[in-house]
């Protein structure tokens, strides 16, 4: 089963995040707006059995989250908008996850974590596309949300079908 840990994004949060994303073609549907802590794979019944025992474990420090500023992953051929995310406890609870994936005996690829929520996916851009977007960039870059409180964290599934990732909770932690 391929699977993710992430934070939720709450209703409150729902309508100036479709709001930021309303002029372009590629949006992201609402109920897929997340935060990502970990992309897990393809994970076998037994190791999301162990992960969930692992999880379980996981100490959450409520925090605020403040989603502010937009940006793009793909470099000069775009292909997500997203806008960053931050908060005081965000780093130790994305160290902790890490830590309970490593005990549950899954091993992740060592990667940056660049928090944030995806927007939207493109799929090769034309130049008019890329100068919209550039343009839309100059003008809401600065773009801020008002934050909101985490108290915990969810495990999803992520099914891909040609429409794009369907997700369904699995758990939730605490």
């Amino acid at each position: 089963m391929r699977a993710f840990l992430a934070i939720p994004v709450p209703e409150q949060a729902l309508p100036g995040l479709t709001a930021l994303q309303t002029p372009l073609k590629a949006g992201r549907p609402a109920d897929t707006f997340h935060l990502t802590l970990a992309f897990l794979g393809d994970l076998s019944t037994r190791q999301l059995d162990d992960l969930h025992a692992e999880l379980e474990t996981v100490a959450v420090r409520p925090f605020d989250l403040h989603l502010a500023g937009l940006d793009t992953f793909g470099g000069t051929d775009p292909t997500v908008l997203y806008i960053r995310a931050a908060g005081d406890g965000l780093q130790d609870l994305h160290k902790a996850i890490r830590r309970a994936i490593r005990n549950a005996g899954i091993d992740l690829p060592h990667s940056r974590f660049i928090p944030h929520v995806t927007l939207a996916r493109f799929n090769r851009l034309t130049s008019e596309d890329a100068t919209r977007l550039g343009r839309y960039l100059e003008a809401h870059g600065d773009a801020a949300l008002f934050p909101f409180r985490v108290d915990g964290f969810a495990l999803f599934r992520s099914d891909l079908h040609r429409e794009g990732a369907r997700h369904e909770l699995l758990a939730s932690y605490p």
